[in-house]
């Protein structure tokens, strides 16, 4: 079943698509800058790190840069479960219409996409399987959304402000960025290295098993620790110092590994890359003053 999620959701997010995106995801972050440049300070978080990828996968999906708050609102009810919001009936029943509202829309937007194909992520979702495979079922679909929307949206948010954070923390590498514009790739896995906005997941051992020389029984539920092994010293020499210069820095765990590798990762790069590079640029970052 995985093998085949994979296969069909590999042709999303391709470093060929993202290339293609590269244009709008550079006119959306001027556009947010222009939005706040003349008034000498802003709230980079709000008015810039969380807009930005919001938008991006917006305007993926259909909805135009007015209707921001409606994705937001669609994201947080995805994101309740998880973010323990589901306090009582009435939260529950709340965020299970959010979220219904949602697939609803997705549902019709899919439907629209069969019809008339174009170059988004919902066209190539549905394109058929050159391996043979099963198209996704509307089911699978909203599925995918649903982990598209809420990884692809607040995670590449947090690593936009964790990485601004991690320049402002070390001028000297932000001076190395300036003068080197070559190293923005690099930067973006350090940062992402460094301070990875996912710190751990919950896992569940499928049997007994010793890990390190610990005994894990089978259904244990276990939370691996990502952040922690992106800093493990038998991979990374002083892994607390942020080296944008760093040998090995691409070979963080932020994205996962092997079968589960994170498919978003080149369009994630991308807009770390895209948000970082106006704000490195001195007469640009003088204009704008940093808020708590």
């Amino acid at each position: 079943m995985h093998g085949r999620y994979r296969r069909l959701i590999n042709r999303t997010l391709t470093p060929s698509m993202v290339k293609v995106m590269i244009p709008s995801v550079t006119r959306i972050a001027d556009e947010l800058i222009d939005s706040f440049i003349d008034k000498g300070q802003c709230d980079f978080i709000e008015a810039f790190a969380f807009p930005l990828p919001g938008l991006v996968i917006a305007e993926q999906i259909g909805l135009d840069s007015g209707e921001i708050n409606t994705f937001k609102r669609w994201s947080d009810g995805m994101l309740a479960p998880a973010m323990g919001l589901l306090v009582d009936e009435a939260s529950a029943k709340h965020y299970a219409e959010v979220e219904a509202e949602a697939q609803h829309y997705l549902a019709n937007l899919f439907e629209e996409r069969r019809a008339n194909t174009s170059g988004d992520i919902l066209s190539a979702l549905l394109a058929d399987s050159v391996d043979g495979d099963e198209p996704f079922t509307m089911a699978e679909l909203q599925n995918l959304m649903d982990l598209l929307i809420t990884g692809g949206y607040t995670t590449t948010a947090d690593s936009i402000g964790n990485a601004m954070l991690l320049l402002l923390e070390n001028p000297d590498q932000m001076e190395l960025l300036r003068n080197d514009r070559s190293l923005l790739h690099n930067f973006a896995d350090e940062a992402l290295r460094h301070a990875s906005s996912v710190q751990g997941l919950f896992r569940r051992a499928t049997s007994d098993t010793e890990l390190s020389g610990a005994s894990i029984p089978a259904n244990s539920i276990l939370h691996t620790r990502y952040g922690s092994a992106n800093w493990d010293t038998t991979v990374s020499a002083e892994p607390e110092r942020f080296d944008i210069t760093r040998g090995n820095a691409s070979k963080h765990l932020s994205f996962s590994r092997g079968p589960h590798f994170c498919f978003g990762q080149p369009l994630a790069i991308q807009e770390m890359m895209t948000a970082s590079g106006p704000f490195i640029e001195s007469e640009r970052l003088t204009s704008i003053e940093t808020t708590d």
